[in-house]
């Protein structure tokens, strides 16, 4: 769902507080004008601006993350699928692709994605497979790169053959090896202070805005964090916070009702080497094997790779504030890590109990930890104090099914009662697809987790020979 497109600017909240008004970029405006111009008659009933919470939730160009003047500006748009009244969503992406004009970031159309930089190993205007929730069948998906100077820009669409007409045939040529350039032919460097190294560093800003824009919302915030300006690094805290709460997976025990066989049996569909054995219970020895045989056929899903690499870098990465943990509490280092990106999604001014704020105890489920707070208030003493409240520090056994098991009971183990993988386990693997908890005891078997998963973070490490279990 998005907000009507003629509705007036208003507030929204979110993961930018400080947004109090939104807009559409001015240059998505002028494209919704022309089509409905040339198709009086559309139906808008797909069309959309700013996004509903579920986008919220993710790096989508429906949030108003560019801000302008205090007003967050929505750089994407949504337009119906109307071939009857003349606009056709296959037309539109053909002219828009062909147009080549810079103000495009991406197209997403009919399962398709294609994008004017290069992308997925694809040049770029190719199109390639889109694998998002949504299909895009019923509307075409326009975003728009966040440089005002491209997203406000009024200048027409290419799109007058909308209705009817000769669309500009697209050739998306193969990469050909440059000709060697004379040294007599290199252009110099423009020098410091002058229009022209003004305007090539303008352009590079640009480039690099138009690539930060493809980087998920959470590596962008979580590599702010480790910036060296003071500021930069509160704030991008405070906005992990705000990510962690809108994106976590829900961590309050949940009513484990009396196992349903047939149910349970279904939570784990078979995959490689061979088949699970059946359900009979939540316990250790009953998931032992299920754990093992869980872990030996998962798979990361492909649309994920980049985003799990990711996950071991940042790892690795804040080992060394994971150490000293490991060291008072017995618990390795690797198990702080996992449980510190799913809790408080790798930020360090929030408990690693559940990823409230480390300026108070905290308040949700477990409440009231540490006992003795403010002092001490640094994240280490937060996390010696959730894994020994946990009963994980001094333990000797950390084999894989052990591991796993006390990552799930560490979320709670109710995922088996709806018929699940936990995502917490499993997230971005062949071993889940969709479920979760959405909120305390709501369950949605539709919501489809955006975290990476302990499991799916523990196999990189161990494929990457980080760590040996």
């Amino acid at each position: 769902m998005h907000a009507d497109p003629d509705a007036p600017v208003e507030s929204v909240g979110g993961l930018e507080a400080a947004v109090r008004q939104w807009r559409v970029a001015k240059a998505l405006e002028t494209l919704r004008i022309q089509i409905n111009t040339l198709c009086p008659g559309r139906d808008r009933a797909s069309d959309g601006g700013i996004g509903d919470a579920a986008h919220a939730t993710r790096a989508s160009d429906h949030n108003p993350w560019v801000i302008d003047a205090g007003i967050g500006v929505v750089t994407a748009r949504d337009y119906t699928h109307d071939p009857a009244h003349g606009c056709d969503g296959n037309r539109l992406a053909d002219l828009l692709r062909a147009s080549r004009d810079p103000r495009i970031k991406y197209i997403i159309w009919n399962r398709r994605i294609c994008a004017s930089q290069p992308m997925g190993g694809q040049p770029a205007w190719a199109w390639r497979p889109y694998t998002g929730d949504n299909p895009h069948n019923k509307h075409l998906h326009l975003s728009v790169f966040p440089d005002k100077a491209l997203y406000d820009s009024t200048t027409e669409w290419a799109i007058a053959a909308l209705p009817g007409g000769v669309i500009p045939a697209v050739v998306t040529p193969a990469p050909a090896a440059p000709a060697p350039t004379p040294a007599s032919a290199v252009s110099p460097l423009p020098k410091t202070g002058t229009p022209e190294h003004d305007a090539a560093i303008a352009e590079l800003d640009r480039a690099a805005q138009a690539l930060l824009g493809l980087t998920p919302l959470l590596q962008r915030l979580t590599d702010l964090q480790d910036s060296d300006d003071a500021a930069i690094n509160v704030r991008a805290g405070e906005l992990l916070g705000r990510y962690r709460e809108l994106t976590r997976i829900d961590t309050a025990p949940q009513p484990t009702p009396a196992p349903d066989t047939a149910t349970m049996a279904a939570a784990v569909q078979p995959s490689p080497p061979a088949p699970l054995p059946p359900f009979t219970g939540t316990g250790f020895a009953d998931l032992k094997l299920r754990y093992e045989m869980l872990y030996a056929g998962a798979v990361v899903r492909p649309e994920w790779a980049s985003t799990v690499a990711w996950h071991r870098q940042k790892l690795l990465q804040y080992r060394p504030r994971y150490d000293p943990v490991a060291a008072k509490t017995g618990v390795p280092w690797w198990f702080i890590g996992i449980v510190h990106a799913l809790e408080g999604s790798f930020n360090f001014t929030t408990h690693l109990h559940n990823g409230d704020p480390l300026t108070a105890k905290t308040v949700r489920v477990p409440a009231g930890r540490p006992p003795v707070w403010n002092p001490p208030n640094d994240w280490e003493s937060s996390a010696a104090d959730a894994l020994q409240h946990d009963g994980l520090a001094g333990q000797g056994d950390w084999t894989l099914a052990r591991v796993l098991y006390r990552f799930e009971r560490y979320n709670g183990m109710s995922y088996y009662s709806h018929g699940i993988n936990s995502p917490y386990l499993w997230s971005f693997s062949n071993q889940y697809s969709k479920g979760k908890f959405v909120a305390d005891h709501q369950y949605d078997p539709n919501a489809v987790s955006k975290q990476c998963g302990a499991a799916v973070m523990l196999r990189a490490l161990a494929n990457a020979g980080d760590v040996s279990i």
